[in-house]
């Protein structure tokens, strides 16, 4: 959609957005792999629990309970920002977010079964998709 509305509305790349987009993709992959690799043989791209599954708060869990959902936005706004695309930034968000929501709260759900209490605290203490507090102590 990105790559079209440039074309379409014959936009040029601006080197500020440009930039501040490539920042955004940049650390979205990295922020992915590091909670892929903190999560280990526990990541999937399914929403499951399983039987030995363990309660991970290291890495980048100790500064938000989805960096990967939080990878995921920084990744749909770097394409928004590389491009100065950003009806089809607007329109994919309005998609994306709410999806986004929804999986958030069956995996939450789904965490709470698991973990009990132990989880609660860790959504009283860690916020779920912006890191705007100091991280939790490893």
């Amino acid at each position: 959609g990105g790559i079209a509305e440039f074309f379409w509305r014959h936009l040029s790349l601006q080197w500020v957005t440009f930039v501040l987009g490539w920042a955004c993709v940049v650390s979205s992959f990295a922020i992915r792999r590091w909670a892929i690799s903190a999560l280990g043989k526990f990541w999937s791209l399914h929403v499951e629990i399983r039987a030995q599954h363990e309660f991970v708060t290291r890495g980048p869990f100790r500064w938000l309970r989805h960096p990967t959902y939080f990878s995921m936005m920084l990744e749909l706004l770097g394409g928004g920002l590389i491009l100065n695309a950003f009806y089809t930034l607007a329109a994919a968000s309005l998609i994306f977010v709410p999806t986004l929501v929804w999986r958030l709260k069956v995996e939450e759900t789904a965490l709470v079964e698991k973990f009990g209490a132990a989880y609660r605290e860790y959504q009283r203490q860690t916020p779920a998709l912006f890191p705007y507090k100091r991280p939790r102590s490893p």
